[in-house]
């Protein structure tokens, strides 16, 4: 398939796709764990892996667009398959999940790619326009706001930050880890950006 610059090649597609699986099935295990545990309430580490994942595809994909494009296929897939993450019901995802998906696409292009600033100050910029957002929707929906709630929002603000820089470090340790050759084993033809 003839690769044209600003479109996705059907490779990238299929990479992106698997990507998305992989964060959809690791959350269907994890995000009820976790939550049963009451951990997340506070410090969002079922956050991690997803985070990690989506900073990784978009630097090995390395187009505009890729984290619009994963963020729609998942919201839409975690409609169905998960209508209660994020306590935001069904496809009422699509909102917060394009907030994001956009905030990050600008700023990482945006921002200097030198020491991967871009990657680093997308995230934390990133997740935290995503916290006020899913609270926005929260609110909308008619969750009242308690004292509680406002604990919580404003120690999982403070901990989701961490976690955004924990995933990054993780995202670049995977991209030092796997190299285009093994991953063109998987993904053949792929002409993933350096």
């Amino acid at each position: 398939m003839k690769k044209i610059d600003n479109y996705f090649t059907l490779q990238e597609i299929i990479f992106i796709t698997t990507m998305v699986a992989i964060d959809i099935g690791s959350g269907i295990f994890m995000k009820p764990l976790l939550g049963a545990l009451g951990v997340t309430a506070f410090i969002r580490i079922d956050m991690i892996l997803p985070l990690t994942i989506i900073f990784f595809t978009r630097k090995k994909i390395g187009k505009f667009g890729t984290i619009i494009l994963y963020e729609f296929l998942w919201a839409f897939s975690a409609s169905f398959v998960m209508p209660m993450s994020f306590d935001t019901p069904g496809i009422l995802k699509l909102l917060p999940a394009f907030i994001f998906a956009i905030t990050f696409e600008v700023l990482f292009y945006y921002l200097p790619k030198k020491y991967n600033i871009n990657m680093w100050g997308a995230a934390i910029i990133g997740v935290i326009i995503n916290q006020f957002t899913l609270l926005g929707v929260k609110i909308l929906l008619g969750l009242p706001f308690l004292n509680i709630v406002k604990v919580s929002f404003a120690v999982q603000s403070v901990s989701i930050i961490g976690v955004a820089l924990f995933s990054v470090y993780m995202a670049l340790l995977l991209l030092r880890r796997f190299s285009s050759e093994k991953f063109n084993l998987l993904f053949r033809n792929i002409d993933f950006q350096k």
